[in-house]
């Protein structure tokens, strides 16, 4: 990740790693309060099970029991931009077959 800092009106790159307390100062000053709405995907469970997160959290959603993973990301990190990133899953149901 490049760090980008405004210094007098000139841009300084890459003077500090991005774990710098100086980085995290600034992009914790810069997108405090940024949240992003979990929306609710059919079939599956979101963690945390929130109706929102904050900048830079990651939601994990989980398919329910009898229902499995076949599109979109079970992973999505909240942006600065205020929304998730990535496609929403789509979870369907499993189908079982009996045999007797």
């Amino acid at each position: 990740m490049d760090v980008k800092i405004l210094l007098k009106n000139v841009f300084v790159e890459n003077v500090w790693p991005a774990n710098s307390a100086l980085f995290i100062y600034v992009s914790t000053f810069c997108f405090a309060g940024i949240t992003c709405p979990v929306p609710p995907v059919d079939f599956a469970l979101p963690n945390p099970y929130l109706n929102e997160v904050r900048y830079p959290s990651l939601v994990t959603y989980t398919c329910q029991a009898g229902y499995q993973h076949v599109g979109g990301d079970l992973v999505r990190t909240c942006q600065a931009d205020g929304t998730l990133s990535g496609v929403a899953p789509t979870c369907e149901g499993r189908v079982v077959f009996f045999m007797f």
